[in-house]
């Protein structure tokens, strides 16, 4: 059984990473798509709505909307009224030095090409929800694509916006469900794998087949390159060596893009883990130079061996040090121990920055015992 807290590091970097992360870290004005006039709307009788959810059950709730409510806010979104260009460039702190997102593509007809630069541009302005209201949102998000396109490419841009909206406010509610069920408890990754499926599966409410591709695929591969990783790794019937098999598979097997940008980080950590296996077998360090010349080249493992020397170094001195500490404490707490006296025995051994960074090793080391 896993911890959820350590299955949605390896997820961070996607939109269910995102949205876990936040379920496990909420805020104390935790959103989904929520505008102030808009958190205690209550949903129409017979409306196709996504309501807020019980908080009956004590779980960290997202502030979700109706269906209604977001139609309307982007029906009412008027980029024509007077003044509206000052708004527009009167930008919230949160984006004022944040480049803008790409420019979004056509395709020899003119015809909008739906892929991550539309997403990008969407998220761009909702990462200043809880800063702006949703109404603005959407107000700068209908001007960036006005600005950009016209005809029949500018109301396709817009019919993804008003989807792209009600999908991030069902993710609230998705969220809600899965917090009411799995918060503050224990799961296999088939937890993680179901909400995967329900997002996944929610986007074809809201998009069509071509646009979800367009704009979700290299999202949906990394997921699945990570839970395929996060999967082999929790499995303790796997030896450490069956585990590097199936990893080494699964890159091979992985899309180009990743399997690229993992490859010096896979590299870099095998070279260590053979550096430390033969450390540990006693061999001298003319074979790790070379293991390390053969990889990275002779100037980076000259480097590399630079560097073991002065941490060799730097945790002899350590050694000797608490050598000495150790019988100016005779049994007491650090914080009892004679300032003077503590800083005259640190500068027997360090000096400069060393000095700054032995007291914090002390803090860490020491502080608790």
């Amino acid at each position: 059984m896993l911890k959820f807290r350590w299955v949605i590091a390896l997820f961070s970097s996607s939109m269910i990473g995102l949205f876990i992360f936040s379920l496990l870290n909420p805020a104390e004005t935790d959103v989904a798509l929520d505008a102030p006039n808009l958190s205690q709307v209550k949903p129409q009788e017979g409306a196709d709505s996504l309501a807020p959810v019980s908080r009956d059950n004590g779980a960290p709730q997202v502030k979700t909307v109706t269906h209604h409510e977001i139609s309307s806010l982007v029906a009412q979104a008027d980029i024509s009224l007077e003044g509206f260009e000052e708004f527009a460039a009167r930008k919230p702190n949160s984006l004022q030095d944040v480049p803008p997102p790409s420019r979004l593509g056509l395709d020899q007809n003119g015809k909008l090409i739906v892929d991550m630069r539309v997403r990008n541009l969407f998220e761009h302005y909702l990462s200043a929800v809880g800063e702006e209201e949703l109404d603005s949102i959407i107000l700068r998000i209908k001007y960036d694509l006005s600005t950009q396109l016209e005809g029949d490419s500018l109301a396709q841009a817009l019919a993804l916006m008003s989807g792209y909206l009600q999908y991030r406010n069902h993710l609230g509610v998705l969220k809600n469900d899965f917090a009411a069920n799995h918060l503050g408890s224990q799961y296999d990754l088939g937890a993680v794998r179901d909400m995967q499926l329900a997002v996944r599966s929610a986007r074809l409410s809201f998009f069509s087949v071509e646009a979800i591709e367009g704009m979700f695929t290299q999202d949906d591969q990394y997921d699945d390159y990570m839970m395929a990783r996060t999967t082999v790794m929790a499995d303790a019937s796997l030896s450490p060596q069956e585990k590097n098999y199936r990893m080494a598979e699964i890159n091979s097997q992985s899309p180009t893009w990743i399997s690229e940008s993992y490859a010096p980080s896979e590299q870099l950590d095998s070279v260590r883990t053979q550096a430390k296996l033969l450390r540990e077998s006693g061999v001298d360090s003319a074979e790790i130079y070379a293991l390390r010349d053969a990889t990275y080249g002779a100037a980076a493992a000259e480097r590399l061996e630079a560097l073991d020397q002065r941490r060799a170094n730097w945790k002899s001195r350590v050694d000797a040090y608490r050598v000495e500490l150790d019988s100016l404490l005779a049994g007491t707490h650090i914080g009892a121990l004679d300032h003077d006296a503590l800083l005259s025995l640190r500068a027997q051994f360090f000096n400069g920055p060393e000095l700054q960074r032995i007291a914090a090793v002390d803090k860490m080391d020491l502080a608790a015992q």
